[in-house]
């Protein structure tokens, strides 16, 4: 059987204050020694809600194990480990009884395959959802009391303000700092955002109004940061919740209505649809890095308004980060430059590639023609008549046994993500995935990633500049290479 342990919230718990995995790890392990139960995979999840779908989950690919006949059902610590939604614990426990298999809830003494296993699971499936359906109402409710006593009930105060705990600390006996959400005016920045708030009923752009601010404060505020801070409603002095939950009395404003009003975004007429960000359509987008200071490259865009194009940026240039070399280049040029090697390179990128698609490949293939030789097996009659019955009967065992073993290969291995309508071709005996470059954008980038491992830019030489070929400062490392 195989096991399924989730972890609902970890949060700043390490060492020994986090042994919640261990813990059921242990239960599920002493279960199988005792039930003579062989443990098959094991699926950890943490940060992972039991209100969150079955399919949302690594749960759903232990049960399509069981229904792919590689494992006899999932054992977990308890019920609610396996999920907190009534309805999509019965679900799974249904998918699993038709694949005959069986769920196991160790502590709880859930047996969906012992006689009044199913009420039992039923039972306390809906007091698992009942539970997290009252966590649910309670942090409701105790949010909304704390918005209605004035509280601010994100973890950071907006800039411009301190948490009243930070600006006045006080202890209990224990010596414990007490908690105080509450907003007080932080008099170190307060004075630089009611001026953002004024540059920008001015006229002034958000980068103009970033410089200042970070000049102001010494924090690292960029644009996106700005545009958060006007659309800000702490700064009229509300407290704000869940569910439109707010008091607007809560603190001191920093800016009066008026003000406030005036820096909102216009409303304008309906903008054709998005199609996407910049990030996405370029090919190396979220992926290439800096070759100084190893953090992902921005795509960002500039020139003028009949000409303007995109690049790849280290965005330390913009914020308050230490690199020693930000680097930068056009898309259209890395992109380009990464294509062409790939093509010149395909020999030696596929082969730092291929060797888990193959194996999982190799595994599918191996499935089929077990299938097929059962199924070839199972329906001819002229070897039922010619070998008898019981021979007939022995090499149909033999064969569904060989297919089960096949099907364990397979779901033994990593899935490396192939989708079902992938096409692949068969060279020398050896598989292959197939795939168009340049019918589709996405196609392409994944292709890119099935094969490169890391892609960096390098800072161009000042002294060359434009000058400099592209070629000098990319480094391409394809998988499984060094």
């Amino acid at each position: 059987m195989d096991a399924y342990i989730r972890v609902s919230r970890v949060g700043d718990r390490r060492g020994e204050a986090y042994r919640s995995p261990d813990i059921q790890r242990k239960a599920i392990e002493a279960w199988c020694k005792r039930e003579g139960v062989e443990l098959g995979k094991v699926v950890v999840e943490e940060d992972v809600s039991g209100g969150t779908t079955v399919r949302e989950r690594g749960l759903d690919r232990l049960i399509q194990r069981c229904e792919a006949g590689a494992s006899v059902g999932v054992v977990c610590y308890q019920v609610d480990r396996f999920g907190r939604d009534h309805i999509e614990n019965i679900v799974g426990a249904k998918r699993l009884k038709d694949a005959g298999g069986r769920l196991v809830g160790v502590v709880d003494g859930v047996d969906t395959n012992q006689q009044g296993g199913k009420v039992l699971l039923n039972v306390l499936s809906m007091q698992a959802e009942d539970y997290l359906d009252r966590v649910k109402e309670g942090w409701d409710r105790a949010t909304g009391a704390a918005v209605d006593a004035g509280i601010h009930i994100a973890a950071r105060a907006p800039l411009g303000y301190l948490r009243r705990d930070q600006a006045d600390p006080r202890e209990d006996a224990k010596g414990n700092t007490i908690r105080n959400g509450r907003l007080v005016v932080d008099p170190a920045t307060a004075d630089a955002v009611r001026q953002a708030f004024q540059m920008r009923a001015d006229g002034e752009s958000y980068q103009r109004i970033a410089d200042h601010l970070r000049a102001a404060t010494g924090r690292g505020i960029v644009k996106s940061t700005v545009t958060t801070i006007m659309r800000n409603r702490a700064y009229l002095g509300e407290a704000r919740g869940p569910r439109g939950k707010s008091n607007p009395t809560a603190h001191e404003a920093l800016v009066d209505r008026d003000l406030w009003e005036r820096v909102q975004p216009r409303k304008r007429e309906a903008l054709p649809p998005q199609v996407g960000s910049l990030a996405r359509h370029a090919l190396l987008g979220g992926f290439i890095r800096c070759d100084s200071c190893g953090n992902v490259l921005r795509v960002m865009r500039s020139g003028t308004a009949d000409k303007r194009e995109t690049s790849y940026v280290c965005a330390t240039r913009y914020t308050a980060g230490d690199c020693a070399a930000p680097a930068a280049a056009r898309v259209r040029l890395v992109d380009a430059f990464v294509t062409q090697a790939l093509v010149q390179s395909a020999e030696e990128a596929e082969e730092g590639t291929a060797s888990a698609e193959r194996l999982y490949l190799e595994a599918k293939e191996g499935v089929r023609k077990a299938e097929e030789s059962l199924n070839a097996w199972v329906t001819n009659l002229d070897l039922e008549t010619s070998l008898g019955i019981e021979a007939h009967q022995a090499g149909a065992i033999a064969r569904q046994r060989a297919l089960d073993e096949a099907k364990r290969r397979m779901w033994d291995l990593d899935d490396p993500g192939i989708s079902d309508d992938q096409l692949v071709v068969w060279l020398n005996g050896q598989p292959m995935i197939y795939e168009l470059w340049g019918d589709n954008l996405d196609r392409d980038r994944r292709l890119l990633r099935r094969h490169i491992a890391s892609v960096t830019l390098a800072k161009a030489d000042p002294k060359r500049r434009r000058h400099q070929p592209i070629e000098e400062r990319v480094m391409i490392r394809w998988r499984g290479q060094t």
